[in-house]
């Protein structure tokens, strides 16, 4: 392990800050959950009575309480960032979404409890600036991290990849930035606001 920090700990902190001494913040918001979802809606209405569910032990899947639909309310989350260079930037992102849905009688179909959980993320990013304007920026990114969540008593840790294939930031010293993501992360748009200091 320390034939692989040290080289990299040298690498960096050998980079000149004289190139770009800028960082920033970002808030934002991010699409459709992948991950979350896969582990935490199997239970859905939908899949009550799914072929697969057929067979010995039936009766009591029938009877015992059952996960209505369950929500997400997407990646919520900031993001800190250091331009390394003109083009490469590296960030740090702390990813929050939030889940919650009803724990039904399905004999009687009335809610029972609502459940309720959280999936934590923390992502670190490599961004690369390939076109550079005075008001806008376009990147693409990758990042590798580490996704902790924990839903109705069932928690699990799993490794978080995200990658960004275009984004864009608009404006100055405050700017707006959307960016087109897909992953374990979530899938689809991230859009929000960011300070450059």
């Amino acid at each position: 392990m320390k034939r692989i920090l040290i080289p990299l700990l040298t690498l960096f902190l050998s980079i000149p800050l004289a190139a770009q001494e800028k960082f920033e913040v970002r808030i934002g918001w991010g699409g459709l959950p992948l991950l979350d979802e896969a582990n935490f809606t199997d239970g859905h209405s939908a899949h009550f009575y799914s072929p697969d569910n057929l067979g010995i032990g039936d009766l009591e899947f029938m009877y015992r309480p059952q996960k209505d639909a369950v929500y997400m309310t997407g990646q919520i989350y900031g993001e800190f960032s250091w331009h390394v260079r003109k083009k490469l930037t590296i960030a740090g992102g702390l990813y929050f979404n939030g889940i919650y849905g009803d724990i039904i009688d399905p004999d009687t179909m009335a809610r029972i409890r609502r459940a309720r959980g959280v999936s934590v993320t923390i992502l670190p990013n490599i961004y690369w600036y390939w076109a550079n304007y005075p008001k806008c920026r376009f990147y693409s990114g990758l990042g590798l991290g580490i996704n902790m969540a924990t839903y109705d008593g069932k928690s699990l840790a799993n490794p978080a990849v995200q990658f960004t294939p275009i984004g864009f930031t608009a404006g100055k010293k405050f700017f707006f930035f959307a960016e087109y993501s897909f992953g374990t992360l979530c899938l689809g748009g991230k859009a929000g606001f960011g300070y450059r200091f």
